[in-house]
């Protein structure tokens, strides 16, 4: 499989032209397409549950809204990003795993980042899913499919419910009870990694929400 005809789409907020230019520089050896993310932070929606934060429930849209188009559109497989992250290596594709990883095995979900040094979710092998997170991944029409019903009620941040959907995970909810159909996969190393931007959240209102998780070992604090 060539990765590079796999389209990758960027989440990208429209107040925040400058992130999507950045994503446009870090990755500049490849074709982004921008996918217009769902401003929780000023659009508000009767169906946000109320232990939600607006932001929480825009960013969990915008990708709930990605994966329906994956399968409207009836792709195979994608790579979706988050606006502020940048590639590990000279490109993404620079990951020897990942392409050994993409081609080789069968998978819902492949995550791609580096980000957590202490994670209790691994992947159906039984190793740890250090990139876990839904700032950077890879999925498969079937995989986006199976995503849509995990988040067909959003209850809870992405990444703390989508996880749960994953087949072998050690993170439970027993009020939610969602099946655990999704195979996921991660990368040893990463392909990605947050960018600075990061210490700013274009997804809280005021866009000054710093980043303060001490597992965080992407060094931006």
């Amino acid at each position: 499989m060539d990765l590079s005809r796999v389209p990758i789409f960027v989440i990208n907020l429209d107040r925040s032209p400058e992130r999507w230019a950045a994503m446009r520089e870090a990755f500049c050896v490849h074709s982004l397409v921008r996918w217009p993310g769902i401003d929780g932070g000023v659009y508000d929606s009767e169906e946000r549950n109320g232990d939600l934060l607006p932001p929480e429930w825009g960013c969990a849209q915008s990708h709930v809204s990605l994966w329906q188009h994956i399968v409207d559109e009836g792709i195979q497989h994608a790579f979706i990003l988050e606006d502020d992250v940048e590639p590990t290596g000279a490109s993404l594709f620079d990951s020897m795993e990942l392409a050994n990883v993409f081609v080789g095995t069968a998978w819902d979900v492949l995550l791609l980042g580096e980000n957590f040094k202490n994670c209790n979710v691994t992947d159906k092998n039984g190793d740890v899913l250090y990139c876990w997170g839904a700032h950077g991944y890879a999925l498969t029409l079937t995989g986006a499919k199976k995503s849509i019903e995990s988040m067909r009620t959003i209850v809870k941040p992405i990444d703390l419910q989508w996880p749960l959907a994953f087949r072998k995970t050690s993170m439970f909810d027993t009020a939610l009870k969602i099946e655990r159909t999704i195979d996921a996969r991660g990368l040893k190393q990463g392909a990605i990694r947050h960018a600075p931007t990061a210490a700013k959240s274009t997804f809280t209102e005021s866009g000054e929400k710093p980043w303060t998780d001490g597992k965080y070992k992407g060094g931006y604090k």
